[in-house]
């Protein structure tokens, strides 16, 4: 073979000939270099697909369905030139997945098109057949489902043709796949395809193929001829053949299947008005759930036509199908009878119930769903016999009956009824009453329940003093916001300066910033200032941080700075060490939570505990990568005394800095903390161990990243990246192990080739 150019001929030569002329070190650079390259576009291409996929949720209005398509079509163009198989499998399963039925990149992009976009949706699908037809042998089974699902999509866009072809396509491939049971599994969904096409009689007979085949399977795994036997016998049940799915169902070893194939056939009975016939077999379905689910929804059908007796006949095999062990699974088939709007039915039921948890969860439902329909006198009926069940240890504890009945109250919107319950409560064992009480406190308030909560928030007891303050400080956010200041304000002094924090002078402070600056703000935030300093020590040094706190938020920068200092003076003066620190970290807590960065910087360098220096280095490198210039790194690294902590900082904050092109920058704080890593006690490299195997040997070893070694190959690796190649070597030759530095100065030499 040769190529012609218009007056010469050059001879083609392969690339693996003309490396074996050269030299065997510099034909395996090549090599790899080629092999880098070809990795970096494979990495490339998934990388824009994943960036595809995110634009493409973002866009709910389908305007850029066009540029997706083109994209599209330029990853898949761009995927056909690797000579990767495996590469080109990958592409297609992260824009189709074969393992998956719901629709991935490619299908969410199929099901925008509208008809002025077929032409170019036409030839993406073309791409993506063409991809698919260059998987080999080793792919057989997942080229068939590639296929399937693209004939799916040609079927989208009114290409029956297409989707026929390759549908067909996809049955020839099927015949070289060995085994019955990947033969069958595969047979399956094309028949599915020939149902969407109308192509019915060429559907039946890839079922009875497949179910012959499927019959076949020999297999020590229940699941490998009954997944198959599923699928066969619900695609009949789609044709309307239920008996042919039934004798299948017959030969399912695996329960699962087999109940659901007979679940099926109940609701196409149902579909199809063929009551009588439902109830009788879905008595014969093995899973109570699903026997119950099936036997529920058609009693609802008799209650809506007005058939009470037969509702109720329906609904009492349903109960009677659950054991005394099935109780939760029975206190669920009475709660969705209840959200069905049968009341009355669920409500005698119930008081079958044994267990105290089902019945008091149940009761909630019902309690919730009566309380909806307008039926108080029935709430309070049921409400008291709620609060009757949930005095107990399980009742009260996280994972108690208490919690999923508020839950399932807030969930309606009834915060009435969640706010009684969890007033009712009188167990000593209910711990998170008070928090319980502001989280559905706070939910009614989203909810524009103000009044509702306000009157909750006003009758709580003084043993829940934070809840109460908490809730008229949010209530008093929202009056302020709606300029009912006069409201907002009168709820001020119903606030109190308990708990764990000076409520009210909070309050006070965050009206007067809720909208920005205003007129108001100087006057309300004076009298903040002057009534925090009427305080006792600690509360003046939360009251001042906070205020402090929303003067930065209008910009009043120099007040701001006064009252942190003097904040800071309190908080440091108090001589017992323990209230000092909670004070100080209470503080920093009130300023992080706002975003008050360089406020928390202040707080924090007035409390330099062990503790407090890894903080302060997180703090500091968040500063840095927000971009700030304000903070004097140096200088507030060398108050960090435990080395580990100093280096691996001072790494994080140059490496930060490397991002941002500031390489000058990046190299002094190197430096610095080239000198904090020599001075990391220890052995050089360090490694971790935990547990042990019965044989004494250790179950997890962890190496340490922070230690003396691994802090040195992290910096000369780092200076070696922004151009400092020669101090590199000079810090990898600190190294003492031979191995680790012969292996540093390897890969510092790529930069210096680069």
């Amino acid at each position: 073979m040769s190529i012609s150019y218009s007056h010469f001929t050059v001879p083609s030569i392969s690339l693996a000939l003309l490396l074996s002329t050269v030299s065997i070190p510099f034909s395996s650079r090549i090599l790899d270099r080629l092999k880098q390259r070809r990795e970096q576009q494979q990495q490339k291409l998934l990388e824009q697909i994943t960036i595809l996929d995110s634009s493409l949720e973002q866009d709910t209005s389908s305007s850029q369905t066009e540029k997706f398509i083109e994209q599209l079509h330029q990853i898949l163009h761009s995927s056909r030139k690797i000579a990767n198989p495996e590469f080109r499998l990958t592409v297609l399963n992260t824009i189709i997945n074969t393992y998956d039925t719901t629709d991935w990149l490619l299908g969410k992009v199929i099901n925008r098109v509208k008809p002025q976009q077929k032409k170019s949706a036409t030839k993406l699908l073309m791409l993506a057949v063409h991809l698919a037809q260059m998987l080999g042998h080793p792919y057989l089974v997942e080229k068939t489902i590639i296929f399937t699902k693209l004939a799916n999509y040609w079927q989208r866009i009114g290409e029956q043709k297409s989707a026929l072809q390759l549908l067909a396509a996809g049955l020839k491939i099927i015949e070289m796949i060995p085994g019955a049971e990947a033969q069958a599994r595969l047979l399956v969904p094309i028949a599915q395809e020939y149902l969407n096409l109308q192509q019915t009689a060429q559907a039946e007979e890839i079922l009875t193929k497949s179910l012959q085949i499927a019959q076949q399977i020999n297999s020590p795994d229940e699941a490998a001829q009954s997944i198959p036997l599923e699928a066969i016998a619900l695609t009949y049940i789609r044709l309307g053949k239920t008996e042919i799915a039934l004798e299948i169902a017959q030969s399912i070893s695996y329960l699962y299947y087999r109940a659901n194939v007979i679940s099926e056939v109940v609701r196409h009975l149902v579909n199809i008005n063929q009551l009588p016939a439902a109830i009788e077999l879905a008595q014969k379905i093995e899973i109570v759930e699903m026997k119950g689910q099936r036997l529920l929804e058609i009693a609802v059908i008799y209650a809506n036509e007005k058939e009470a007796e037969l509702a109720s006949q329906v609904f009492n095999i349903g109960l009677a199908a659950f054991s005394p062990e099935q109780e939760p699974a029975k206190g669920n088939f009475i709660q969705s009878y209840a959200k069905a709007g049968q009341l009355d039915a669920a409500y005698v039921a119930a008081s079958q119930l044994q267990n105290p948890e089902v019945l008091a969860v149940t009761l909630g439902i019902l309690a919730i769903e009566y309380n909806i329909s307008g039926k108080i006198e029935v709430v309070e009926e049921i409400v008291a016999q709620i609060i009757s069940l949930i005095q107990t240890t399980q009742a009260v504890e996280p994972m108690g009956s208490l919690s999923s009945i508020i839950g399932n109250a807030m969930a309606a919107k009834q915060y009435k009824l969640a706010f009684d319950l969890l007033l009712s409560v009188k167990h000593p064992n209910f711990l998170d009453k008070s928090a319980w009480i502001v989280i559905v406190g706070e939910a009614a308030i989203q909810a524009g329940e103000i009044e509702l909560t306000l009157q909750l928030a006003q009758s709580l007891e003084p043993s829940y003093v934070e809840a109460r303050n908490l809730l008229l400080q949010k209530i008093a956010l929202v009056y302020a916001q709606t300029q009912q200041m006069e409201r907002a304000l009168a709820l001020v002094e119903q606030i109190d300066n308990s708990g764990s924090l000076p409520y009210q002078i909070e309050t006070l402070a965050l009206i007067a910033t809720v909208n920005g600056k205003t007129e108001s703000s100087d006057r309300l935030l004076t009298q903040a200032i002057a009534n925090a300093k009427k305080l006792e020590l600690k509360s003046q040094a939360l009251a001042l941080t906070i205020v402090a706190r929303e003067l930065l938020k209008i910009a009043n920068q120099q007040l701001a700075d006064e009252l942190l200092t003097a904040a800071i003076q309190l908080a440091t003066s108090e001589p017992d060490a323990a209230i000092r620190e909670s004070l100080l970290l209470k503080m920093e807590e009130l300023l992080m939570t706002a975003q008050q960065y360089l406020a928390a910087l202040q707080v924090l360098q007035a409390n330099p505990t062990d503790y407090q220096e890894s903080k302060l280095t997180s703090l500091v490198y968040l500063l840095v990568e927000n971009g700030n210039e304000q903070i004097d790194v140096v200088s507030i690294y060398q108050q960090i005394k435990n080395p580990e902590t100093r280096t691996s900082g001072l790494i994080s904050i140059a490496e930060s800095y490397i991002r941002q092109q500031k390489h000058r920058l990046a190299s002094e704080l190197l430096d610095l903390a080239f000198a904090a890593a020599k001075t990391i006690p220890g052995e050089e490299s360090r490694v971790w161990t935990f547990g042990a195997d019965p044989n004494g040997f250790p179950t997890s070893i962890i190496e340490d990243e922070y230690d003396r070694g691994s802090s040195l190959e992290k910096i000369a690796l780092l200076k070696a990246q922004i151009g400092y190649y020669q101090q590199a070597v000079h810090i990898a030759q600190v190294l003492e192990d031979q191995t680790t530095r012969d292996r540093l100065l390897t890969k510092l030499a790529e930069y210096k080739k680069g």
